[in-house]
């Protein structure tokens, strides 16, 4: 069974109005996101949470196409589908998701490891949302616990203040590392 990233996929799909930047619609798509930070194959996919330092490993194939779209095969709990766009210093913005919910990640290479940290609302600098609400770039409930991003660069945005200002005390991730002497790309 591939319980890791269907778990913390289940939990960003049911944690949208909780607090991680996510969408009902993709940002990313082969016009804005076509880097290809993995390669295709077959990696141990491990999920945790700084709430109870439990993380939970399984076996997830990996395949890319030519326009930079990820498949996750998850085994019986179906497919997830990714994107990465680049940043500035080697890092990732990332979507994960199906066709019904997508969750958005800072994602970086750490040696033979590619690692995922969910984007919370609550994480990016309050002058930062400030401004993406003022643009129209972001919508947020009253609390700005729960915020979706109105385009791709909203997406990037995030993704950097995640980077240069540090995930907050609450993680979600996913770490990513090849199996049988795969490299990432």
């Amino acid at each position: 069974m591939n319980k890791a990233l269907v778990k913390l996929f289940a939990a960003g799909s049911l944690l949208g109005l909780a607090g991680c930047l996510s969408s009902d619609e993709p940002m990313f798509d082969a016009s804005n996101a076509t880097a290809t930070p993995l390669a295709a194959g077959r990696y141990e996919v491990c999920t945790g949470t700084t709430d109870d330092n439990k993380k939970e490993c399984n076996p997830v194939d990996v395949t890319v196409s030519d326009d930079g779209r990820y498949e996750f095969d998850l085994g019986e709990e179906g497919v997830a589908f990714a994107r990465f766009a680049g940043l500035a210093g080697g890092d990732y913005a990332a979507q994960i998701g199906d066709d019904d919910s997508y969750q958005y990640y800072w994602g970086r290479k750490e040696s033979a490891t590619f690692r995922l940290v969910m984007i919370w609302c609550e994480d990016l600098p309050a002058e930062l949302v400030d401004d993406l609400l003022s643009r129209g770039a972001m919508t947020a409930n009253d609390r700005r616990t729960a915020c979706e991003p109105a385009n791709a660069e909203t997406v990037l945005i995030a993704a950097a203040a995640i980077r240069d200002n540090g995930p907050g005390v609450k993680q979600n991730w996913i770490t990513m590392t090849p199996i049988g002497g795969d490299e990432l790309n």
